[in-house]
């Protein structure tokens, strides 16, 4: 088995994200550079989180964004081309972008031809395209903080501001449970997989710290399955949200005052896009630092997540 220096070694020789912001900093690439995330066809959190990867670039390096819209958005429901066009609009991370191909004059090269021509570099016509920027994002996941701003006022312009009807009064806990296209059995997807003792764990802590600052805690489970699979949800108060349709269900995440987010990008972009309190479980995608981070027995930091409480509107924690 290969060792991790030698794998770390032969990922540096790999054209990426991370060699392309050296090249824009150190001078050697035009200031014209243009870049843009395409090429994916997954769902819809996979292809959203793409495209605030490649905004969250552009902004740290100095270069130009430019928008490709979804072409194919995974586990459509009905006809292909207007669930992509349905998510391409929810988002609206487009919105006052540029497109990528408005520009006649402009040559789209891949990211890594870009890298090993260095001929194109002084080019001022380039829009290098790449599926995504998550390696360059993941080593430093506070460059996508001075984005979110405008991120979220293209959701919201959008209509994400619409916030789910019949808002409960207190606070509400958002619970993204990855279940459906994951299983605890299969090899392939086991790591993505949280069974439910570690959530349960996470619900009662952050509950017991929202009720001992007087608010009532609204508990909501968003998932896939059969509603008998979450039984040990709706046994601790839980109110059962599976199945429902997927942009009500960003609009529930997002909107939620606590968020706990899932192994998934789906949720991930539901956090990006939230302006509340994120308690992230660890996946490869990385979050800013302002996201409280999940130990290995589903617990946040009690006395950070006891402040976040009590800074939001209308909350006072006693002994704060």
């Amino acid at each position: 088995m290969p060792s991790l220096t030698r794998i770390f070694k032969k990922a540096l020789k790999i054209p990426n994200a991370v060699q392309l912001a050296d090249a824009i900093r150190s001078g050697r690439v035009s200031p014209s550079l243009r870049i843009t995330a395409r090429g994916k066809t997954d769902g819809a959190g996979a292809q959203a989180h793409a495209c605030m990867s490649a905004l969250a670039f552009a902004n740290a390096t100095g270069v130009r964004y430019v928008h490709s819209p979804f072409q194919s958005v995974a586990h459509a429901e009905g006809d292909p081309l207007e669930w992509t066009r349905r998510w391409e609009d929810f988002f609206g991370l487009g919105r006052g972008e540029v497109e990528a191909g408005s520009d006649a004059t402009a040559e789209m090269v891949d990211l890594k031809t870009f890298l090993n021509q260095t001929k194109l570099w002084k080019r001022h016509d380039i829009i290098v395209h790449a599926e995504h920027f998550h390696d360059f994002c993941n080593i430093q996941p506070d460059v996508y903080l001075p984005v979110l701003p405008a991120i979220r006022s293209k959701f919201h312009t959008s209509g994400g501001l619409n916030r789910p009807t019949h808002a409960p009064s207190g606070l509400v806990m958002a619970v993204h449970i990855r279940r459906g296209d994951v299983s605890q059995t299969d090899t392939e997807t086991a790591s993505r997989f949280t069974d439910d003792e570690a959530i349960l764990a996470t619900i009662k802590q952050s509950r017991s710290l929202v009720t001992a600052s007087g608010a009532a805690c609204h508990i909501d489970i968003y998932s896939e399955g059969r509603p008998e699979d979450f039984s040990a949800f709706a046994d601790v108060g839980a109110h059962l949200k599976i199945g429902l349709d997927p942009f009500e269900t960003v609009l529930g995440l997002a909107h939620a005052n606590i968020l706990i987010t899932a192994k998934s990008a789906f949720s991930f972009v539901a956090g990006l896009l939230s302006d509340s309190i994120k308690i992230y479980e660890p996946f490869w995608s990385k979050p800013p630092s302002d996201w409280l981070t999940l130990d290995a027995a589903g617990q946040v930091d009690t006395d950070k997540l006891r402040q976040r409480i009590a800074d939001l509107p209308n909350v006072s924690t006693p002994g704060i």
